[in-house]
């Protein structure tokens, strides 16, 4: 096998596939915060024009201007018409303008570095073909996309109107505290959005005006809700929610089912937990 194709062998490369996968479709989903999109730009950026150019010896300073020219393209609004051209094909892909990922373009001068080294490294022709594989996979399941699905799921709280939407206003701040250095608070709202995409994240409701009987709707980039009750007992409607994805659909292709899991798991076990504080 050629020495070039070899140093697709290098432990940095295989390190930076493997964070990108792991991160991709165990971090992410799980998270999905501030750090976890830093961490695929970084380690894609080094990943992508190190596996070209090993492809491509005597491409690689065009493989690598390309991909910072192309990175440059895909974080800002130029590349939005692209996106939904795609999403209309029924092609679930995502990204989010945040000009801060910009940083990460130093992996590309890394990826440049570190091709200096022309150590071979003995791969046979199976650990070649398994590692193309599974980089060609990893690039393809880069950006995550989300999937929504219309539910009408009821649950009912021991407590009273009132003491439910406390305890939500309690989780939502929690939530947000996650987001907190990509979000802003309109303080006449009482909202929490993302600077960049300017979605609702949160929004606090006034469960001081709540009376006996009243209705109040929730709805954010995340989920849609419901919010009924009385002195003696309460109810939460889940209407619909979103999950993130990353395609292709393996382990975690999103579903309803995971998308009622992962609501009572991180919305209502916490609101049993804190209305059973009184909040």
């Amino acid at each position: 096998m050629h020495t070039a194709k070899q140093q697709l062998g290098h432990p940095v490369f295989l390190l930076s596939v493997l964070l990108l996968l792991l991160n991709d479709w165990f971090l992410k989903p799980v998270f999905h915060n501030e750090l976890t999109g830093k961490l695929s730009d970084f380690a894609g950026l080094f990943a992508f024009p190190f596996f070209l150019s090993v492809l491509l010896p005597a491409q690689k300073k065009t493989v690598h201007i390309l991909t910072a020219l192309l990175f440059v393209w895909w974080k800002s609004d130029w590349s939005q018409p692209f996106i939904d051209a795609l999403n209309n094909c029924y092609i679930p892909v995502g990204r989010v303008v945040d000009y801060t990922d910009y940083i990460a373009l130093i992996s590309i001068a890394g990826s440049a570095f570190v091709l200096q080294n022309r150590r071979a490294y003995r791969l046979n022709k199976i650990a070649f073909n398994s590692i193309l594989i599974i980089s060609s996979f990893a690039f393809a399941a880069d950006q995550m996309a989300t999937e929504q699905y219309a539910l009408n799921k009821e649950y009912t709280f021991d407590c009273s109107g009132k003491q439910l939407i406390a305890a939500f206003n309690t989780l939502q701040l929690h939530y947000a505290k996650r987001f907190k250095s990509s979000l802003s608070f309109d303080a006449e709202k009482n909202i929490f959005y993302f600077r960049d995409t300017k979605d609702t994240v949160a929004y606090l409701l006034d469960h001081t005006k709540v009376k006996d009987g009243d209705t109040l709707t929730y709805q954010t980039k995340f989920f849609k809700m419901i919010f009924t009750g009385n002195q003696q007992q309460s109810k939460l409607r889940l209407i619909n929610v979103t999950l993130y994805s990353s395609p292709p659909p393996l382990p975690w292709y999103p579903s309803s089912k995971k998308a009622i899991k992962a609501f009572e798991r991180k919305v209502v076990r916490k609101l049993r937990k804190y209305t059973r504080n009184k909040y």
